[in-house]
């Protein structure tokens, strides 16, 4: 990270970060052009923060980086903020331990990593159950895919698939 030169006044600021805010989610539910994303790519490869060839997904994530580093100027941290990690993580609900164990399986198969199982009832809190509850597990997967590009679709598919086949659902996916 360069050293930074001169502030600007907070208002100023509040409004990038505005702009920066509403750019990203545009971009990432698809509204966003593919010159204007072309454009802002080639922009951003020139001062270094993308790769010639980065995705719509790589660029939102830089975006987001930016988010945060906009919300360090504003004073909301104490120290910069590292990029983020450029991964998805993937959520699908189990109706057993043994559907969860079989789709952490599959998920690391694929290459999945930090391929977890937890129970969905203790990690919303609920500390007592009776006959009436249901048992239901959470497993999560990260992949390298990005949102909005073709393959974190393609990896939405293949989870939800995966969830279907053992009794289960796809959650969603979060960064």
């Amino acid at each position: 990270m360069s050293q930074m030169t001169k502030p600007l006044p907070a208002p100023d600021m509040r409004v990038l970060f505005d702009i920066l805010v509403v750019f990203q989610g545009e971009l990432l539910i698809g509204q966003v052009s593919p010159d204007v994303t072309a454009h802002v790519i080639r922009r951003l490869t020139s001062d270094g923060l993308v790769a010639e060839d980065a995705s719509v997904g790589e660029l939102g994530a830089v975006i987001g980086d930016l988010l945060q580093r906009v919300r360090y100027a504003l004073g909301e941290y104490a120290t910069l903020p590292s990029p983020s990690p450029r991964e998805t993580t993937y959520v699908l609900s189990a109706p057993s331990l043994e559907a969860a164990r079989a789709c952490q399986e599959q998920l690391i198969a694929w290459g999945g990593s930090a391929v977890t199982i937890r129970d969905a009832q203790d990690s919303r809190g609920w500390t007592m159950r009776d006959a009436s509850d249901t048992n239901e597990w959470e497993v999560a997967a990260n992949f390298p895919e990005l949102a909005p590009d073709p393959a974190h679709a393609a990896r939405v598919i293949q989870v939800s698939e995966l969830a279907r086949e053992h009794g289960g659902r796809y959650q969603g996916s979060g960064r």
